[in-house]
């Protein structure tokens, strides 16, 4: 896989192009890219290709066999499948900063992005058996999205892929489940999660 430019191309062992992709206007060139090849026993069925972007945008794609309108013929492509961005979990700023690397852990479930500051994002599957790094309870007093003081009746909630610390209210009323468990998140990071998931 090479990306140059707003282009993703994919080579075959042998260094036969098979795949040239248009990813993005210019105005968001790719920065850094990373194939996703799954286990057996993996949360998603199939490869992806993540890209990471300028403005703090990491795009997932999903390689699929089309049929070509006009030959009939198949051909292989990429379709977008879901979009993240850089954002601070406590005042859920967005960081514009250029995406330069990318990596997943060795369990393959915990994707990390870099960004031309040199700060490190972790995106944490629910599912996942990595570290969980929680926010300490004794930091804070408060919800960390509504500000609604934590008292004996209001119990304290972890985020399962955040690790922020929220009521009863602020998380979500569904469990985010992928195919092997199901666990409790945040809203926040529900309506970012389940997307993929469904992937």
């Amino acid at each position: 896989m090479t990306c140059s430019g707003n282009t993703i191309r994919l080579w075959t062992i042998n260094g036969d192009l098979y795949l040239t992709k248009s990813a993005c206007p210019s105005s968001e060139f790719i920065q850094s890219c990373i194939f996703f090849e799954r286990k057996l026993t993996e949360w998603n069925s199939k490869d992806l290709v993540i890209t990471g972007h300028r403005n703090g945008i990491v795009k997932f794609w999903l390689k699929q066999i089309e049929k070509d309108a006009k030959t009939g013929q198949e051909r292989w492509s990429l379709a977008l499948v879901y979009q993240i961005k850089h954002e601070n979990r406590f005042d859920r700023a967005l960081d514009k900063s250029d995406i330069v690397a990318l990596a997943t852990s060795n369990s393959k479930k915990t994707l990390f992005t870099g960004n031309r500051h040199g700060q490190v994002y972790a995106f944490v599957l629910p599912d996942t058996t990595d570290n969980f790094h929680f926010v300490r309870e004794e930091k804070y007093k408060e919800c960390m999205t509504c500000k609604k003081p934590f008292t004996v009746l209001e119990r304290r909630n972890h985020c399962r892929t955040c690790g922020g610390l929220y009521c009863s209210s602020c998380m979500s009323n569904q469990p985010l489940s992928c195919p092997d468990k199901s666990t409790r998140v945040c809203k926040f990071c529900f309506e970012r999660l389940e997307p993929v998931c469904n992937i």
